[in-house]
C-alpha cells in the first residue's frame, strides 16, 4: 500500500475541510464511545462532535466530483440524512429521551462517517488516491460500478442504515 497526501494538497479547499473534520470526527467519535456518557466531557466532547459531522455534511454540498444530478450525486443524500439526524439527537437530548439520542448518534457514527468514509476509497476518489495510489486497492470499483448503478448505490446505502438500526436495536433489547 502506497501513501501520498499529494492528492489532498491539490484538492479544492472544500475537500480539504471536508477530510479534516471527517478525520477529526472520526476519532473524537470513537473517544466518546468509550467514554462514560453523561459527564460534562462527554458533553464537551459531543458538542465538538456535532459542530464537526454539521461541518462534515455541509461541506459536502460544496464537492461535486461524480455529479449524477447536475452538481450532486447519492452520496449527498447522506449529507442530508446527517443533518436531520443531528437536529434529532440534539433535539431528542433536550427533551430526554436518551434512547432516540444514543441510537440516532450511533447511526451516524456507523453509517455518516464508517460506512460513508468506507466508501471514499473507491477507485477514482481523493481517498483512494491517497491510499492506494495505483497499489493495491485499485480493484475497488467505483459506487457508481456497483451493480444497479446509482440505484444499486442508494439501495446499498439505505439497506446499511436499516440493517446498522436493526442491529443496534437487537442489542439494546438482548443486553436488558
Amino acid at each position: 500500500m502506497t501513501f501520498n497526501l499529494q492528492p489532498f494538497w491539490e484538492a479544492e479547499l472544500a475537500v480539504q475541510i471536508h477530510v479534516v473534520c471527517a478525520l477529526l470526527a472520526l476519532g473524537i467519535g470513537c473517544y466518546v464511545f468509550l467514554r462514560r456518557k453523561g459527564t460534562s466531557v462527554h458533553k464537551a466532547f459531543g458538542k465538538a462532535w456535532v459542530g464537526l459531522m454539521f461541518v462534515v455534511a455541509a461541506s459536502s454540498f460544496f464537492i461535486h466530483g461524480l455529479k449524477t444530478w447536475g452538481l450532486f450525486s447519492p452520496i449527498h443524500l447522506i449529507s442530508v440524512f446527517t443533518l436531520g439526524s443531528l437536529v434529532w439527537a440534539l433535539w431528542s437530548v433536550r427533551r430526554g429521551n436518551i434512547r432516540a439520542h444514543k441510537q440516532t448518534m450511533i447511526g451516524l457514527f456507523a453509517g455518516g462517517l464508517v460506512f460513508a468514509g468506507l466508501l471514499t476509497l473507491s477507485r477514482g476518489l481523493l481517498m483512494h488516491k491517497i491510499f492506494f495510489a495505483g497499489g493495491v486497492g485499485s480493484s475497488i470499483p467505483s459506487p457508481m460500478e456497483w451493480p444497479g448503478g446509482v440505484y444499486g448505490f442508494i439501495f446499498s446505502i439505505f439497506a446499511f442504515i436499516f440493517i446498522s438500526a436493526g442491529f443496534i436495536g437487537y442489542q439494546r433489547k438482548s443486553s436488558s
